[in-house]
């Protein structure tokens, strides 16, 4: 009896180790996953910053632009206005 019982525990507790070893893989796969998708989402991230302060740019250039255009308009608007006066 005491054969078999030893043999019981040296059966489980190879048991326990095979459990031990499987979950401590999943658990490194799963670390690994994380760490594929803390890279993806950091790639993704600066891509959308990216996007974000090239739109940015695009709308100050733009801003800029009518600005420009306004104070161009008003500039050309006087001399027509002060030419007409010089007219009459």
């Amino acid at each position: 009896k005491k054969l078999e019982l030893l043999k019981g525990q040296e059966a489980y507790a190879g048991n326990v180790d095979d459990i031990v070893r499987q979950l401590q893989n999943n658990l490194e796969q799963k670390f690994d996953n994380l760490l594929r998708d803390q890279k993806k989402l950091q790639d993704e991230l600066s891509k959308i910053q990216k996007e974000k302060d090239d739109s940015k740019n695009r709308y100050e250039d733009a801003k800029n632009q009518k600005v420009e255009k306004e104070n161009d308009f008003i500039i050309t608007k006087k001399k027509v206005d002060e030419g007409h006066l010089d007219l009459v």
